[in-house]
């Protein structure tokens, strides 16, 4: 089945709630304190939340953002966020863009797409260059790195984290 990039939008309510509560029991840290139940009531809110985030930082010393979501014809597949600028925080963990997959539809590549696509949209508005850092031994996300392009810039032990780092960049084709 196909799959695509669409900005965060009410049709995929019922699959973003499912893919939360995947989330929740696989202890992602995004995920771990929401609520899904409290999230279904309200989703329009956060769709508009979301969508909010291109204009506004979503907190004091963040930056702005475009989040995007993976879906195929029915389900939310994944999330993906294009960070427009680096902070002092971003240059050091974090980098332009942040993504995370459901856990019942990973190692199936959509990943190394939803990235693949998202570098497209990095390009469209004007970057030639980004950022992604990932854990030294999270391996799968070191593999979809290196599938769209990713040159390893450095590892790094930063204090507030157990686990190494790994700073990459991707240059973006020109057309």
């Amino acid at each position: 089945m196909p799959v695509k990039l669409v900005r965060p939008t009410v049709d995929y309510q019922t699959s973003y709630v499912e893919a939360v509560r995947e989330f929740k029991v696989d202890g992602h840290h995004r995920y771990i304190e929401a609520n899904p139940d409290e999230l279904n009531a309200g989703f329009p809110a956060f769709i508009q939340g979301e969508l909010g985030k291109e204009q506004m930082p979503p907190f004091p010393n963040a930056v702005t953002e475009t989040v995007y979501w993976l879906v195929d014809d029915k389900d939310f597949l994944g999330r993906i966020s294009l960070r427009h600028e680096l902070n002092d925080f971003l240059k050091t963990f974090g980098g332009h863009i942040g993504y995370e997959v459901r856990p019942t539809h990973r190692k199936q590549g959509h990943a190394t797409e939803m990235l693949r696509l998202v570098l497209i949209e990095a390009h469209k508005c004007g970057m030639k260059k980004v950022m992604l850092t990932c854990d030294d031994d999270n391996i799968g996300s070191q593999k979809v790195i290196q599938k769209n392009g990713g040159v390893l810039q450095d590892v790094v032990k930063l204090d507030f984290r157990d686990v190494p780092t790994m700073r990459w960049w991707i240059t973006l084709e020109e057309e």
